[in-house]
């Protein structure tokens, strides 16, 4: 599992407006090996930019041929400046759920239940 970071825009305000935000596309990608060995039918990513809705979740999508048929990937723009917490739903045809982190992350904090750990991305 990766992440990858690339300034790509800033959104200019308009006079008297809201100063100008810079985003950062971060590209998350993980091997189709690893949902494989966890019999993953769907792999979901949840964090504070969703609010940690699964009804807003982006969904990791692959190519159906050549080299990106490997690999899993979902695009998101966040707000440069920011940290975000995050983690990763692998989700099996019978529902059963895994979370897993990213160990690439920046860093890792305990969730606000105390039970388990997020991941950190800081832009």
């Amino acid at each position: 599992m990766s992440i990858k970071k690339e300034v790509v825009k800033s959104a200019k305000g308009k006079k008297g407006a809201v100063p100008s935000v810079s985003k950062t596309k971060v590209t998350f990608t993980i091997p189709k090996e690893e949902v494989d060995s966890k019999g993953a039918e769907q792999v979901l990513l949840l964090g504070d930019f969703n609010n940690w809705d699964k009804k807003q979740c982006t969904v990791f999508t692959r190519a159906k041929s050549g080299p990106a048929a490997k690999i899993y990937k979902a695009d998101l723009e966040l707000e440069t400046g920011r940290e975000y917490q995050f983690r990763y739903l692998f989700v099996k045809a019978d529902g059963t759920e895994i979370w897993a982190n990213e160990a690439e992350a920046d860093k890792q904090v305990m969730n606000e239940f105390g039970d388990s750990q997020n991941s950190v991305i800081v832009l």
